[in-house]
C-alpha cells in the first residue's frame, strides 16, 4: 500500500497543535453522542452527560461509571490520535508506528524493563508521599493545598476499592478492560504515538520532547502523591518508544504495568495470595539503584538491537 504525506506534513508546529485540539474537539463531539445514546439504551434514567461527581453516587451507579470511563478514554485520547495520524500521513497507522509488529526480543526486552520501572517507581512514589507542601512558596499562598490533595486520593482511593469489589466474572471482565486494556491503548496512542512525536519533531530535542510528554501524563492522572512515579513511567515508556520506533511496545508495557496490578488485587481479594499490593514494604534504595542500572542497560540494549534490524531492513 503507498503511503502518502499527509495535509500536516511539513506544516509548522502551530499548525499541527491547533488541528490536534480540533481532533479532540471531534472525540469529544462523539463521546457526547454515544454517551447520551448509551444512557438510552443501556442506562435509562441515567444521564452520562451529566456525570456524578460524587463517589458514592458513583459506586451506586458502578456500570455507568466504567462504561463512562472507558468512552472518556476512547473518545478523548484514542480517537483523536487516529484521526491526527491521518491528517499526518495517508496511513494514519504508520505515522502512530502501530502498522508493524515487534519482535519476541524487544517483547522479552520490554518486559524486563516494565520490571525493573516497577521497582523504580515504587521508590519514588514512596518519596512522594514523604513531601509536606508549604503553606507558602515564593509569596504564593500554598494553604489547604495539601489538604485538598489528600481529600482527592481518599476520593480516588475509595473509588477504585468500589471498582474491585466488583466480583462477577464479567464484572471484572469489564474493570480489567477499564484499567488495564483501555488505558494502555488510548494513553499511548495520544501521548506517546502524537504528543511526543509532535514535541520532538518541532523542537528536534529528544530528550525535552519526551520529558514534557511525561510531565503531561502524569499531571492528567491527577494523583499528587503518585507524580513522580507517574513521570518516571512516562519517561520510561517515552524511550521504548523513541528507542524501538514501534508504538506497540509502551501500549504492551503499559498494558503489563497496570494489568499484573489489577491481576495481584484480585488474587488478593479472593484470598488467593496475601500480599496486598497496597501494602507492599519499604523496597531498600539500593534495590532500586540496581533496578535503574539495569532498565538503563536494556534501553540501551533495544536501541540497538532496532539499529540492528535497521540495518538488515
Amino acid at each position: 500500500m503507498t503511503d502518502h504525506k499527509g495535509f500536516l506534513t511539513n506544516k509548522p508546529f502551530i499548525l499541527k497543535s491547533i488541528v490536534l485540539l480540533f481532533s479532540i474537539g471531534i472525540g469529544i463531539m462523539l463521546m457526547s453522542l454515544i454517551l447520551y445514546l448509551g444512557g438510552l439504551i443501556f442506562f435509562p434514567g441515567t444521564d452520562l452527560l451529566s456525570p456524578e461527581v460524587d463517589v458514592e453516587k458513583q459506586l451506586k451507579n458502578i456500570d455507568s461509571t466504567i462504561f463512562l470511563q472507558i468512552c472518556s478514554q476512547v473518545f478523548l485520547m484514542l480517537v483523536p490520535a487516529i484521526i491526527f495520524g491521518y491528517f499526518m500521513r495517508n496511513n494514519g497507522f504508520r505515522y502512530l508506528k502501530v502498522d508493524k509488529l515487534p519482535g519476541w526480543k524487544s517483547l522479552i526486552i520490554a518486559f524486563l524493563i516494565v520490571f525493573l520501572g516497577g521497582i523504580v517507581t515504587q521508590t519514588l512514589v514512596e518519596v512522594n508521599r514523604m513531601i509536606d507542601i508549604p503553606d507558602t512558596l515564593l509569596g504564593i499562598d500554598l494553604s489547604g493545598l495539601e489538604e485538598r490533595f489528600d481529600y482527592y486520593q481518599e476520593l480516588n482511593e475509595e473509588l477504585m476499592d468500589g471498582f474491585f469489589s466488583i466480583k462477577d466474572p464479567m464484572g471484572i471482565l469489564a474493570v480489567f478492560v477499564m484499567i488495564a486494556i483501555v488505558p494502555a491503548i488510548s494513553e499511548e496512542f495520544l501521548f506517546r504515538g502524537v504528543i511526543q512525536q509532535l514535541l520532538i519533531e518541532g523542537r528536534h530535542i529528544v530528550f525535552t520532547g519526551i520529558i514534557v510528554t511525561a510531565v503531561t501524563f502524569g499531571l492528567i492522572h491527577f494523583q499528587f502523591y503518585n507524580f513522580f512515579g507517574l513521570v518516571f513511567m512516562g519517561v520510561v515508556l517515552g524511550y521504548l518508544f523513541y528507542y524501538s520506533g514501534n508504538l506497540w511496545l509502551p501500549i504492551i508495557a503499559h498494558f503489563l504495568n497496570n494489568g499484573l496490578q489489577v491481576i495481584l488485587v484480585y488474587l488478593y481479594e479472593f484470598n488467593m495470595i496475601e500480599v496486598d499490593i497496597d501494602e507492599v514494604e519499604h523496597i531498600p534504595y539500593w534495590i532500586s539503584a540496581i533496578a535503574f542500572i539495569g532498565l538503563i542497560y536494556f534501553l540501551k540494549v533495544l536501541k540497538k538491537h532496532k539499529a540492528a534490524i535497521e540495518r538488515l531492513d
